[in-house]
């Protein structure tokens, strides 16, 4: 980290470097470098389009939870497993329910490691003394 030099700030930007790089390397966020560059009228760069895959920054390595939700729908249907009725309590409801993958395996889509659970029970098995995850500083279970 250095002293913030908003022409230094500036010589970055205009090599190529992302307002969130030159950000890092004063230690700001990338909002202030961004502010301070449009205060000298400086006109900032429209960020990349290509948001898909590991550019992504939510990119977790894996398929997205609506192809996972898509595909598990159709195996529960295939193989006769109604999507309304939890598998664990049997209390039947008006819209279809969560799949729950039992080995927390998104990509094992055989019909016996998915299980269809209402709220209340899927949250009691995941978040109970059952797995006793813990989220690291990003929110997110390790």
């Amino acid at each position: 980290m250095q002293v913030f030099d908003i022409d230094r700030a500036l010589e970055l930007y205009n090599k190529g470097l992302s307002l969130g790089k030159v950000g890092e390397h004063f230690g700001v966020s990338q909002q202030t470098i961004k502010r301070r560059l449009q205060l000298m009228g400086i006109t900032i760069r429209k960020q990349s389009g290509n948001q898909s895959g590991e550019n992504n920054p939510a990119w977790k390595g894996g398929t997205s939870r609506a192809h996972i939700n898509r595909t598990t729908k159709r195996v529960c249907i295939e193989n006769g497993v109604p999507l309304n009725q939890c598998q664990n309590c049997g209390k039947v409801f008006p819209h279809n329910l969560n799949r729950h993958h039992k080995d927390e395996d998104r990509s094992n889509n055989k019909i016996e490691n998915i299980e269809v659970l209402c709220v209340k029970c899927h949250n009691s098995g995941w978040f109970g003394a059952k797995h006793n995850r813990i989220r690291n500083a990003l929110g997110r279970f390790e």
